[in-house]
């Protein structure tokens, strides 16, 4: 369960695209969405319950203060990480891609698109884009 998800803001709004396994794609439509934000990180989250297998979700750890742009994925950027959950078994890692994002800090209104790239521990292949538009 997302950290987000424990300690944040419930928001409103949409996140949705698709998760592509091996270019096999499926629909992600993100049902609950948590903004968490202090000093130190930005989290945004959302996930939707697949019932009898478990959660997809998506979650993005960004600079608190991410400027509005495009972003790279990476540890010394504003888009410091992802975790994208496929609602199977797989771990992704190695995450590579890019975060266009509009923030509006004060009104902590969240939108943006979203294209990755990731592979999990076997030979699979994923590529995760999304939208998505949220405000607590």
């Amino acid at each position: 369960m997302s950290h987000a998800k424990l300690n944040g803001q419930k928001a409103n709004g949409h996140f949705s695209g698709t998760i592509a396994m091996n270019g096999q794609p499926t629909a992600f439509n993100g049902k609950e969405h948590f903004i968490f934000r202090d000093g130190s990180e930005l989290e945004i989250y959302s996930g939707e319950e697949i019932p009898g297998v478990g959660w997809k979700s998506i979650t993005l750890k960004l600079a608190p203060d991410i400027p509005a742009g495009k972003h790279n994925i990476g540890t010394f950027s504003s888009f410091r990480s992802a975790v994208v959950v496929p609602a199977n078994t797989d771990i992704l890692q190695n995450y590579s891609g890019t975060l266009e994002i509009k923030p509006d800090h004060t009104n902590r209104h969240y939108q943006g698109t979203l294209s990755l790239t990731a592979r999990n521990n076997g030979s699979n292949t994923y590529q995760i884009e999304a939208t998505f538009h949220l405000k607590e």
